[in-house]
């Protein structure tokens, strides 16, 4: 690493005298310092790190050292502001790292979501005052081991009022009719006809 900051204080001193013009503006604007005698690069600074010009390629080559070298790990964009603050600066510098790190490729392959974002499901509206079994779902469930000649079970589930369900076994083979007289021994002799019927 001490190489590596050796060489590239070396080249981001080169860049630095490219932007002589700016660098005095940004003097007064952000308080960056001039180079002294004592300084042995001869670079312009602040807070001691690096003054890095708006050089687009300077900038992407001391990223790809700090996200994407051998040895970076590809950190997230607060470590990687870390990892960088402590060798240079930049005005606007955190946005400018933010967008580095949302356009890496490899991290948007193979970072991990915690927070998922789910498609909410769709809620079936009902009515403000709506009384039990009033909407009214039903479904087959079917495959199940035989119980004597039932395999089956039959739901019917109240979806305005109690969200109350019941499940009445039956056969796979269990005709209209069938399912009709059902509902009439087990729903409709206490609630009657429903005003609305979900089925698949």
């Amino acid at each position: 690493m001490d190489l590596w900051v050796e060489t590239m204080d070396q080249q981001v001193t080169w860049v630095q005298r490219q932007y002589m013009k700016v660098l005095r503006e940004w003097q007064t604007k952000y308080d960056i310092l001039l180079p002294t005698q004592d300084d042995y690069l001869n670079s312009w600074s602040k807070d001691g790190k690096l003054v890095i010009p708006p050089d687009l390629g300077l900038k992407r080559k001391l990223m790809h050292h700090v996200h994407n070298g051998y040895t970076a790990g590809h950190p997230g964009r607060d470590e990687m502001l870390r990892k960088a603050r402590c060798f240079f600066w930049w005005p606007d510098m955190k946005s400018w790292i933010e967008d580095y790190v949302k356009g890496c490729v490899t991290c948007q392959q193979e970072k991990i979501l915690i927070y998922h974002t789910k498609v909410p499901m769709y809620k079936i509206p009902m009515q403000a005052k709506a009384l039990p079994f009033q909407m009214v779902a039903m479904d087959l469930i079917i495959g199940l081991l035989p119980n004597e000649d039932l395999d089956s079970i039959l739901t019917i589930m109240d979806h305005g009022c109690s969200r109350a369900a019941l499940f009445l076994p039956c056969m796979a083979t269990v005709t209209s009719p069938k399912i009709v007289q059902l509902y009439l021994n087990h729903v409709y002799r206490w609630f009657g006809l429903p005003h609305k019927m979900i089925l698949d």
